[in-house]
């Protein structure tokens, strides 16, 4: 899809930052009339408020800039763009962890479920929408396709960058829930649970972390140990969100941790599937290199047994014609002899 509108790459990026920004501003200021918070959600309601205010400003007067070909010359493609940029993926970023906190969030209760829709979901777009518009910088002022490089590298690397961010939100959301909530007088499965939940979800990320570092080197990883890996993450993830999102797990809200945990297991299945399908091809490959060694045998063969046959048919033609003509000068020969009788 383009995004180019009257030379602006990035004008429908600007947009629907713009877009998400005021949604998350009009939800601040309205969940910030609602009286019933704690001190930290207190903090988190103003933090939330200010820089999403700062944030309007900001992306509007970029979207202002692109009305003008003059103006949009001073900001578009520039190092003001990119820093501009930096500063809204951070500002969404803190938006992200204060409106999403397990315990303090503004928009989750402390059960860590999603209670105010509006400024949860479009936190998290507006983070989303950030990060591909600092994407859509890079590849068009400094040409580094962030995707497409890491899809050469390898085509799996893409999946799993997601799955090492989405296990960083479970390990500090569940961690979080574990800290303020599993005390002596709580019950035993939740806390089990939960630091089950913080195990496997830190194992997911040391597995990501040293599959992508072996990926970006020139040696590459060995496929069968990426396919054992995904294979094991695939179990834990399993069995993982099984407990973690039951009614005694800390995701059984709908909150970062179910939605995450969920992701990391799709994200599971999907390396685990990838990989497989790249050993059926590899299989496929195999078998057909085979037969076409074994065509290139049967070739040489047929045509070796074509040359020793022409070989040979040459050979009896020669031999036919040797005789021949030794029948022609016999019969010469015969017939002067005869001349000279008569003479």
């Amino acid at each position: 899809m383009s995004l180019t509108i009257a030379g602006f790459p990035r004008i429908k990026l600007w947009i629907a930052c713009l877009l998400c920004i005021i949604v998350i501003l009009i939800s601040s200021i309205e969940d910030r009339s609602i009286d019933t918070f704690t001190s930290g959600q207190k903090r988190n309601k103003t933090s939330i408020l200010v820089l999403s205010i700062t944030s309007f400003v900001v992306a509007l007067g970029a979207v202002l800039v692109h009305l003008h070909p003059l103006s949009a010359s001073l900001l578009v493609g520039t190092k003001v763009e990119g820093i501009i940029i930096f500063f809204l993926l951070a500002f969404c970023s803190a938006i992200v962890a204060a409106s999403s906190s397990a315990t303090n969030g503004t928009s989750t209760d402390s059960d860590g479920s999603v209670v105010f829709g509006n400024l949860y979901y479009f936190s998290w777009i507006g983070l989303m929408v950030d990060v591909v518009l600092m994407s859509s910088f890079l590849q068009n002022v400094y040409e580094l396709d962030i995707s497409n490089a890491m899809k050469t590298r390898s085509h799996r690397l893409p999946m799993w960058s997601l799955f090492i961010m989405s296990s960083i939100v479970v390990i500090g959301s569940s961690s979080e829930v574990h800290q303020d909530k599993c005390t002596s007088d709580k019950k035993q499965p939740f806390c089990n649970r939960t630091t089950l939940c913080v195990i496997i979800a830190t194992l997911n990320t040391l597995a990501g972390f040293v599959t992508v570092g072996l990926k970006v080197r020139s040696s590459g990883m060995p496929f069968l140990t990426e396919a054992g890996a995904c294979c094991v993450l695939f179990i834990l993830n399993a069995f993982g969100v099984a407990y973690t999102t039951s009614s005694q797990g800390p995701g059984s809200a709908l909150g970062n941790i179910y939605f995450f945990s969920w992701t990391c297991f799709v994200l599971a299945f999907l390396l685990t599937s990838s990989c497989y399908e790249d050993y059926q091809a590899a299989l496929v490959d195999e078998a057909t290199a085979k037969n076409d060694k074994i065509n290139v045998a049967n070739e040489n063969t047929i045509n070796q047994n074509v040359e020793e046959t022409g070989l040979e048919l040459g050979a009896e033609e020669k031999n036919e014609k040797v005789n021949s003509e030794k029948n022609t000068s016999n019969v010469i020969m015969t017939s002067v002899e005869s001349d000279e009788m008569d003479i």
